[in-house]
């Protein structure tokens, strides 16, 4: 098959990953959820998050941060290896309580892509132990 004219398929790969990092880069500092809750508390802890309120992640209960690392790297695991199940759980958890299967099919996209990307997150950032980034509903925590 051949290649279409222009740069090669590698170059214009990476600028539109470049591209997708700069939209992204400009979209957390305006996010209304972000730019509420990007504050560090008199502890030392740095607290974003995705969701209107701020609910610590489960690892955060830890004392001892190799115990704390450890919890984040299975926490972020199991975003990211299982957020996209909630793609079909919650359509399943709206319909069961008589929200309709419209609302869980948006709420479902919505929770699966903050799950993958706070699971990311997470996982890239698992040494920084006072880095908290919150998921709605907990996540999917399969480390308990």
């Amino acid at each position: 098959m051949p290649r279409a004219a222009g740069r090669p398929a590698s170059t214009r790969c990476w600028r539109f990953v470049a591209c997708a990092i700069a939209c992204l880069a400009a979209w957390l500092p305006t996010s209304p959820a972000l730019a509420a809750e990007n504050i560090q508390d008199p502890n030392g802890m740095i607290r974003l998050t995705l969701t209107k309120e701020y609910v610590p992640s489960p690892w955060m209960t830890e004392y001892d941060p190799t115990n704390r690392a450890m919890k984040k790297f299975g926490y972020g695991l199991s975003n990211t290896l299982f957020g996209w199940l909630d793609l079909f759980l919650e359509p399943l958890e709206a319909v069961s309580d008589g929200h309709g299967l419209w609302r869980g099919l948006g709420y479902g996209v919505k929770d699966a892509v903050q799950n993958e990307f706070g699971g990311m997150v997470h996982l890239l950032t698992f040494p920084i132990t006072r880095l908290d980034l919150t998921i709605p509903e907990d996540g999917i925590d399969v480390t308990e």
